[in-house]
């Protein structure tokens, strides 16, 4: 019986229906208590004022036809201040878990040459890694003072 009662409200049924629904009623009190909360939440809604804008589907739609104008990259410009400073927030993280993890020396420049070490030393001229660990003037005076041998790997 709901179905006919809610069809009832949209004034949807026919004469056979409506005196179907009638009989229902006038026997069953739970039915009819469910008309009038059903009756009584129409009221309410009906009773809700709201401001009718008759304009608010054709700024919608000037706004999504601008929007289509100016594209994808518009889009994404007008996000780049937000995506920027996540960015330098990445990198900041990031450049501070390395000083953390590899300690104060974490990131001296020399620090990211990794794997000298391990260069078998025929394969490089004799003072390669005293040069990555030496003072640039120091290693220009050695120069001056002592010309280069001739390379290995000549």
């Amino acid at each position: 019986m709901i179905p006919l009662l809610l069809q009832s409200l949209d004034g949807e049924l026919n004469a056979q229906e409506s005196a179907n629904l009638q009989a229902a009623l006038s026997e069953s009190e739970d039915l009819r208590q469910e008309q009038a909360a059903l009756l009584r939440t129409r009221e309410l809604v009906a009773s809700l004022h709201t401001d009718s804008d008759a304009d608010f589907a054709n700024r919608v739609m000037q706004k999504l036809h601008l929007r289509h104008e100016r594209g994808f990259l518009a889009d994404v410009a007008s996000l780049s201040p937000r995506v920027a400073a996540a960015c330098i927030i990445f990198i900041m993280i990031a450049l501070l878990g390395i000083y953390f993890y590899e300690g104060k020396n974490g990131l001296r420049g020399d620090a990211f040459v990794t794997g000298v070490e391990e260069l078998a030393p025929d394969v490089l001229p004799e003072d390669t890694y005293t040069t990555l660990r030496t003072d640039p003037k120091k290693q220009r005076e050695k120069e001056l003072r002592d010309p280069p041998k001739s390379s290995r790997l000549e």
